[in-house]
């Protein structure tokens, strides 16, 4: 499990500190927005190889521990659910620096427009890019792809305060 594990969190956390770095020199804003989204990626991936590896045609390092393991079918509702949990936790956190990135070099009042900054700055790429890998590596087939990237990018609306 740690083995499986170890690449998404430490994507994850390169992508938070990278993030951290250009905020803390107060790079230019579309280099902080370019550094956000890939931390949001780096931040979604271990939900994207939970969900995946619960599904029954599943793959990634979740579902090659689960045929390591004789293919039980038990635990495969929780992992979905700790990887949907998961993905709703992380929203938030997203979503916080998301607007924080936007009001760095925009005004960014009302919900509606936090929303459309969330969007543009880290919903479409994360979307994109974790339905796009997912469905390439053929760890979901392409249409769950397809709605798990429109679940993130849902997650991250619904999030937004």
């Amino acid at each position: 499990l740690g083995l499986a594990l170890a690449g998404p969190i430490v994507l994850a956390a390169g992508g938070v500190l990278l993030y951290a770095a250009v905020s803390l020199f107060r790079a230019s804003g579309w280099v902080r927005s370019l550094m956000l989204s890939l931390a949001v990626l780096g931040v979604f991936w271990l939900p994207t190889e939970l969900v995946a590896g619960a599904l029954p045609s599943g793959g990634g390092p979740v579902a090659e521990l689960y045929a390591s393991l004789g293919n039980p079918p038990a635990g495969r509702w929780a992992t979905a659910a700790l990887g949907s949990l998961l993905l709703w936790w992380l929203a938030g956190y997203a979503t916080r620096r998301a607007v924080a990135t936007g009001r760095s070099w925009m005004r960014a009042d009302g919900v509606e427009f936090r929303r459309r900054l969330i969007r543009v700055v880290a919903g479409y790429p994360a979307a994109l890019a974790l339905a796009g890998a997912a469905a390439a590596q053929g760890w979901m087939p392409v249409w769950v792809a397809a709605a798990w990237g429109l679940m993130v990018l849902g997650m991250m609306m619904i999030r937004t305060a």
